[in-house]
């Protein structure tokens, strides 16, 4: 069983994941945080998310979605 953070991370992969895939592709991900209104650069989204996509894969798994999440609360600080 899951906590309520994990839950809650698990919601909001699922709102990025427009393409309902099980994983996050940049262009995904871009559009969510414009859709949300954050100020961040499109070069400073991909050295980001470059930078997280362990697996070379170019899209984000759910355990490196939250990776991504954990950077940006430290980053909110």
């Amino acid at each position: 069983m899951e906590d309520a953070k994990t839950k809650g991370l698990r919601e909001t992969f699922a709102a990025v994941d427009a393409g309902h895939t099980g994983t996050i592709e940049f262009g995904e991900l871009e559009d969510y945080v414009h859709g949300m209104g954050l100020d961040c650069s499109r070069s400073s989204l991909e050295l980001l998310f470059a930078e997280i996509d362990a697996d070379r894969s170019r899209s984000l798994s759910f355990d490196e979605f939250r990776v991504l999440m954990r950077r940006w609360a430290e980053v909110g600080k």
